[in-house]
C-alpha cells in the first residue's frame, strides 16, 4: 500500500513535468529563508516590500512573539503579517530567469501558523495577538515590489503543523520578479491581525498546461476556482480515487514519509470539498492496535486543523 501512494504521486508529477529540461526550471535564491532568527531582519536573497520600509518581516524561530516552532527545512523560516490598520507584509525576489508568458508552472511552499503570535502595534504600542489564519498571495511583476499579476492564492492557513501547499499558475505576461504577500488581495485594506509562516520553497518548474486543464478548467464542480488561482491540483486524481462507491480508498499510516502523509491529508480535504454529501474512505494499516490508534489520532488532528469535519470521512483501522 505504501508503494502505491508513492507511485501514484510520482507518476502524476512525471506526466506533468515531462518534456522540460532542468534549464527551464527557475531556482530561487535562499528558498528556505535561512537567516539570523530575529525580528526585523530580512534573509539574504529576499527584498522587503512593505509600504512602511522601516517595518521588516520576521525570521523565526526567534523566541520573540511566542514563536518557537522548528523549521521544516534548514534552521529558519519567514513570518508575514497582516494588521487591522491595513498594513500587509510582502517580500519579493528577482528570479534567476523570468517566468514565461502563457507557460504553466508548478510551485510548492510549506505553510503553517502558530496558535499564538504576539506583536507590538505602532499606534497603541502594545502587544496584540496576530494568530488569525490568513491566506498567502503570489504575484508576478517586472519591478521588485509591484503587484502586476496575481498568479495564485492559497486557502486560509489554519494548520499549526507544517503542510505543503501546491500552487500552479499560468502568467499572462513574462515576469522577472516573484512576490509573496500576506493575506488576500480583495481590493480592501486588511482588517485582520493575522500571520502565515513560510518555509521550504521549491524551484518553479514548468509543466504541461494540457495536463492541468484536465484537472482544473474542466472540473465540473469548480473545485479550484479559475486556473490562475488553482491549488493542490497534483492531488486531484488521488482525491477522486477515494470514492467509497468505487471501492477505492486513501491509505495512511506511520510508515509514510512526511510528504506522503501530507498528500493523503490533502486528498481527504479535496474530496470533502468536491463531494460534500459523500464520505472519503480512509484506511489505516498498522502492525499493532496501539499504532493504529496513534495514526488515527494524528490524522484526525491534522484534518481538524484544516477544518475538515469528521462527517466528511470514514476511517477504518486494520492490522497488517
Amino acid at each position: 500500500m505504501l508503494k502505491k501512494i508513492a507511485f501514484l504521486y510520482f507518476f502524476q508529477c512525471t506526466i506533468l513535468f515531462i518534456g522540460f529540461s532542468q534549464t527551464d526550471t527557475i531556482f530561487l535564491k535562499n528558498p528556505s529563508f535561512e537567516g539570523i532568527p530575529r525580528t526585523g531582519l530580512m534573509p539574504k536573497g529576499w527584498t522587503n516590500c512593505n509600504e512602511n520600509p522601516e517595518k521588516l518581516p520576521d525570521v523565526h524561530p526567534s523566541g520573540v512573539h511566542g514563536v518557537n516552532k522548528r523549521a521544516v527545512h534548514g534552521d529558519t523560516y519567514m513570518a508575514l503579517l497582516t494588521a487591522e490598520n491595513g498594513e500587509v507584509e510582502r517580500i519579493s525576489q528577482e528570479l534567476t530567469s523570468p517566468l514565461k508568458a502563457e507557460q504553466c508552472y508548478f510551485f510548492k511552499l510549506s505553510l503553517c501558523r502558530t496558535s499564538q503570535y504576539k506583536s507590538m502595534t505602532r499606534i497603541l504600542v502594545e502587544a496584540k495577538d496576530y494568530s488569525t489564519p490568513i491566506k498567502l498571495t503570489i504575484w508576478g511583476s517586472n519591478d521588485a515590489c509591484q503587484k502586476a499579476e496575481k498568479l495564485a492564492e492559497s486557502n486560509p492557513v489554519y494548520n499549526t503543523n507544517w503542510l505543503d501547499f501546491v500552487f500552479t499558475f499560468q502568467p499572462k505576461k513574462a515576469y522577472k520578479y516573484l512576490m509573496l504577500e500576506a493575506g488576500s488581495d480583495e481590493g480592501v485594506l486588511s482588517t485582520t491581525n493575522g500571520h502565515v509562516l513560510i518555509d521550504n520553497a521549491t524551484p518553479i518548474t514548468p509543466l504541461s498546461c494540457d495536463s492541468l486543464e484536465q484537472w482544473s478548467i474542466n472540473d465540473p464542480n469548480n473545485l479550484y476556482g479559475n486556473f490562475q488561482n488553482s491549488q493542490n491540483l497534483i492531488l486531484h486524481d488521488e482525491a477522486l480515487r477515494a470514492d467509497p462507491k468505487g471501492g477505492r480508498a486513501i491509505y495512511y499510516n506511520q510508515a509514510l514519509s512526511a510528504a506522503e502523509q501530507t498528500s493523503a491529508i490533502q486528498a481527504i480535504q479535496l474530496f470533502a470539498k468536491r463531494y460534500p454529501k459523500r464520505k472519503a474512505n480512509v484506511i489505516i494499516e498498522e502492525a499493532t492496535k496501539k499504532a493504529g490508534k496513534i495514526s488515527k489520532k494524528a490524522l484526525v488532528n491534522a484534518l481538524n486543523e484544516l477544518g475538515v469535519a469528521g462527517a466528511a470521512y470514514t476511517i477504518s483501522v486494520y492490522r497488517g
